[in-house]
């Protein structure tokens, strides 16, 4: 039961990131973010997780 619940952690850490990432990659599709803050952004997100 323990090693569902280290899965279950993990995928919701994944699915986090990747909706952090998605918000990132949108706000520079629509301008709200100059190419130079999505990089940094993306590699803060990356580098916490």
């Amino acid at each position: 039961m323990g090693d569902v619940r280290v899965l279950n952690k993990e995928a919701i850490k994944n699915v986090i990131i990747e909706i952090k990432i998605h918000i990132n990659r949108r706000l520079f599709e629509q301008g709200y973010i100059t190419e130079e803050m999505y990089i940094k952004a993306k590699e803060i997100i990356l580098n916490k997780s």
